[in-house]
């Protein structure tokens, strides 16, 4: 097996050690050695608790050797657990980063769900808990600093809690520079959703399934065939996904209706302040093949610098080694420019 997969397949040999993938993953793949024990020897799990008492995830490597101060924190998105990332904080080990922070938005990954059982749903009660969260995870690492001044890469809809995160009364965390892979400035989704008056309709049908203690799911997940996947276009990385998916620690039932009400009413002004209030030198990637979000976009605003990556699905983190790596080459790039 090729050396794609060999980076690939260390990240599913850690997570079969602590037991959250499935039986799938077999000695027909190559698994490499050098990369597991990197993981085993630098990567650890921690907590801290977010807004309403939840009880939320990030992951940290730590490599002493580094010579970059600033820490790289990433932001997942929905269905997009730190497992996804560890790939790219191998990678950013070799640009020079000492620490790396992967962090997984409440309801999903590790974090706590809202919703269990067959209900454990992509769900939020209000989009800002994600907000709060993300503000909450950086008060539990900065200790008697008073800022923190660290490189961000945000994905999908983690883009929009980090904006939102930034827009915060006396926030402390001060970004050097940000890279928003494939962020959410909409979704492709039926647009009755966002009518105004269907919407509020919707919205009321929405509040008494949840009053009833019966959320509403828009999307079940069931297995998809690799030709039909909208993640990624490798087949070994899609298996990865699927399993994890699916997994009874990892994975989520689908999509709720009130997480959909939610992101609508917030990627407006998402976009809003991308264009108008943005003052961080931000670097967004588009996939040219992305049919999760909409990618009819432009932005005016001479902070943001757009790069489309060509032949990429939605996941970047999760795609072939060639796309991966030109994404995150141009990251580094953009972040260490002269």
């Amino acid at each position: 097996m090729n050396r794609i997969l060999s980076l690939f397949t260390a990240t599913s040999i850690l997570l079969l050690f602590t037991q959250y993938t499935s039986a799938a993953f077999d000695d027909q793949l190559v698994f490499s050695e050098k990369q597991v024990d990197a993981i085993n020897s630098y990567q650890s799990d921690h907590y801290y608790q977010g807004t309403k008492g939840t009880k939320n995830y990030y992951s940290k490597f730590t490599f002493n050797q580094g010579s970059i101060d600033h820490p790289l924190v990433i932001v997942t998105g929905i269905e997009d657990p730190a497992p996804f990332w560890y790939e790219v904080a191998l990678l950013a080990r070799d640009k020079g980063f000492k620490e790396i922070f992967i962090v997984d938005l409440r309801g999903q990954g590790q974090s706590e769900r809202v919703w269990e059982g067959e209900k454990k749903l992509i769900f939020v009660e209000e989009f800002n808990d994600y907000v709060l969260d993300l503000s909450l995870f950086f008060e539990s690492i900065l200790g008697v600093k008073k800022e923190i001044h660290p490189y961000i890469i945000s994905h999908s809809t983690g883009s929009i809690v980090t904006s939102e995160l930034l827009k915060l009364p006396n926030i402390k965390i001060k970004p050097v520079k940000m890279s928003f892979w494939t962020p959410l400035f909409r979704l492709n989704i039926n647009s009755l959703l966002e009518n105004s008056i269907i919407n509020k309709l919707i919205g009321f049908v929405d509040r008494a399934s949840l009053f009833l203690d019966i959320p509403i799911v828009v999307k079940k997940y069931k297995k998809v065939s690799f030709k039909k996947n909208r993640l990624t276009t490798d087949e070994a990385k899609h298996l990865f996904s699927e399993n994890l998916r699916f997994n009874k620690n990892l994975g989520s039932y689908g999509v709720s209706l009130h997480w959909v009400l939610e992101v609508i009413k917030v990627y407006p002004r998402f976009r809003r302040y991308i264009e108008e209030s943005l003052v961080i030198d931000t670097l967004i990637l588009k996939a040219s093949d992305d049919v999760v979000v909409d990618n009819d976009y432009n932005i005016e605003n001479e902070k943001v610098t757009i790069k489309v990556i060509k032949g990429a699905k939605h996941a970047l983190n999760v795609e072939i080694n060639s796309i991966l790596r030109e994404a995150f080459e141009t990251t580094m790039g953009f972040f260490f420019e002269e």
